[in-house]
């Protein structure tokens, strides 16, 4: 418990300069700056022709009154490590949650967020059937991790709001029918189909290069063949 609450404070007492967070944030990007509403993360491509718009933060959703921490949270995040998907998960699921408290909370101000707040929101996301199970456990995990990180910012509010537990969690069935799009007797068939040693070979070289390394998918379909 003690090493959780020096990290926090440590963390948060960076986040104090604002200064240097705005200056960090050229380490992601060569034109956006902080005041801008869509930040283009360029630095972050792992390819020279991945387009702007697959590295880029939408910032426009979030009412101004919680964007600009929003901002710092997220520069906070980039310095740790977290990956553009993460971060624009995360700019997604707050702007749900701010958008919620705007509209639902007459405009309520960050330091007068409290539990009560949290937990009409939890309801709200258990009725809605406007987010499937893995964006509303992004949303409330997103939200756990903003008033942890920003805990001791100014205008936070004094006491914790979000417990650990995210009761959105799904299940390991919950995740795997997730991720299973196509059926497994499909992919089977297709497979079979990428044995063929007639094929070209560069075609099946991409195909399973996409079907044993998915996180590759994107980087490797932007690629322009040479012939």
């Amino acid at each position: 418990m003690q090493e959780n609450t020096m990290r926090l404070y440590t963390t948060n007492e960076a986040l104090e300069n604002k200064t240097d967070l705005q200056k960090e944030l050229s380490i992601y990007t060569s034109s956006s700056t902080f005041k801008d509403d869509i930040w283009k993360l360029d630095k972050l491509k792992k390819a020279e022709n991945i387009k702007d718009s697959s590295v880029s933060l939408y910032f426009a959703p979030i009412p101004s009154l919680y964007k600009e921490t929003v901002k710092y949270f997220i520069i906070s995040s980039l310095s740790k490590g977290k990956s553009y998907s993460v971060m624009s998960t995360r700019v997604y699921s707050l702007g749900v949650f701010f958008n919620y408290v705007y509209s639902e909370c007459n405009a309520l101000p960050l330091i007068s967020i409290n539990k009560s707040i949290l937990m009409n929101f939890e309801i709200y996301l258990y009725d809605t059937k406007k987010f499937a199970k893995s964006t509303k456990e992004a949303i409330w995990s997103s939200i756990n991790m903003f008033f942890k990180t920003m805990a001791l910012w100014e205008g936070m509010p004094k006491a914790k709001v979000v417990s650990n537990m995210n009761p959105f969690s799904r299940t390991t069935l919950d995740r795997l029918n997730a991720q299973k799009y196509i059926p497994l007797d499909i992919i089977n068939k297709i497979d079979k189909v990428f044995y063929n040693e007639n094929m070209k070979h560069y075609v099946r070289t991409i195909y399973w290069i996409c079907r044993l390394i998915p996180s590759r998918i994107n980087e490797v379909t932007t690629y322009q063949l040479i012939a």
